[in-house]
Formats: structure tokens, sequence, C-alpha cells
């Protein structure tokens, strides 16, 4: 019986360890996949601000390729888009926009409660 509880101990103590070895490797590769996600994730804000300079340079008119020059008129157009979006909104919600502040106000409004400027 002796024996039968060393064995058992023995069986025990090396799943214990595989178990322990096993959630360490678990959490090494938890920790090295999160940080590829924070890696690609600052990546992708670099590729964003490059993005930003290009469009950037494009508004004032410095010299880009033509294939950007597509893309940006592309985005001048979705900027569009969202102006347009806005509008719908604000017709339906029946408010406008402050011309000095650019708050929400009602159209009877005579100021604005925002920054009390006579409309």
């Amino acid at each position: 019986m002796e024996k039968f509880f060393q064995d058992f101990k023995r069986t025990f103590s090396k799943a214990a360890g595989k178990v322990v070895r096993k959630s360490g490797d678990v959490i090494e590769i938890s920790k090295l996949t999160l940080a590829i996600a924070a890696a690609n994730s600052e990546i992708e804000e670099e590729f964003e601000k490059i993005g930003r300079l290009v469009y950037e340079g494009y508004k004032s008119d410095s010299p880009v390729s033509e294939e950007i020059s597509v893309h940006c008129a592309l985005i001048d157009g979705k900027y569009a888009d969202i102006d347009e979006f806005k509008e719908k909104m604000h017709a339906v919600k029946a408010v406008r926009l402050c011309p000095f502040c650019k708050a929400e106000i009602s159209k009877e409004s005579t100021f604005c409660a925002k920054c009390g400027e006579k409309l």
C-alpha cells in the first residue's frame, strides 16, 4: 500500500509539474501575442501618420504622385459625403450649427446657447 502511495505521489508530482510548465507556456504565449498585437497597432498608427502627412501635403498643393492624388481626391469626396450626412442629420434633429463655435442650436434660436453670439 505504501508503494501505491509513493507511485501515486510521484505520478501526481510529474503531472503537476507538466501543468505548471504548460500554464507558464500559455502565459508566455499570451504575452507574446499581446506584444505582437501592440506592435501591429503601432505600425498602423505610423501608417496613419504617414497618410495624414501625405494628405496634408496634397491639400497644400505639395507635389504628389498621380496615384496618391487619386486617393486624396477620394478622401475629399468622403469628407463631402460626411458634410452632407451631417446636414441631413441636423435637418432631422431640427438644429443648425452656430457659425462661430459650431455648437448645435435650435433653428429658432437668435443667440447661441454655448458662445452667446447673435445669429
